[in-house]
């Protein structure tokens, strides 16, 4: 067993951890929290969680997308602002169950489309952001199927 030490704003990148692993994963704000990481069915959990993890800041990167795209694993806790284009979701595989993005329309006059790739299921209620700032957030479950939630519609 070895221990690391990781900021949680990392902890979703953060792949190289073994079972038994303990971590202390610290904030900005100076709260730690401490864990052994443990996979469970292919999905890495962290048990033991010990601190005062809630209480302190928790960042998300900003991306913008001016081109169509399509989602990666990299892509969790990400905001991306998109620019009227089409954001494709694939199947990501078991690894990346739980990985959690929001999409959000910068086009004052396009429509982004969020689009599940052959083999992926997008639960929704549409597709499309219509209006400028409109905003979703996607939940993948490691299987096939993404959920969105938020102001998808069809247009």
């Amino acid at each position: 067993m070895s221990i690391q030490s990781i900021k949680a704003r990392d902890l979703v990148s953060h792949t190289t951890v073994a079972d038994n692993d303990e971590l202390i994963i610290s904030t900005a704000g100076g709260s730690t929290m401490k864990s052994t990481a443990l996979q469970v069915g292919g999905v890495r959990t962290l048990n033991g969680l010990t601190g005062h993890l809630l209480a302190a800041p928790f960042y998300v990167n900003f991306e913008t997308k001016s081109a169509n795209y399509t989602v990666t694993a990299d892509d969790g806790m990400k905001v991306l602002l998109v620019n009227g284009k089409t954001i494709t979701l694939p199947n990501l595989g078991a690894s990346s169950a739980g990985l959690q993005l929001t999409i959000i329309n910068t086009d004052t006059t396009g429509l982004p489309t969020i689009l599940a790739k052959s083999g992926t299921t997008l639960n929704s209620k549409g597709t499309h952001l219509i209006e400028y700032y409109d905003a979703c957030t996607m939940f993948y479950d490691g299987a096939t199927n993404w959920h969105a939630v938020g102001n998808l519609d069809t247009p």
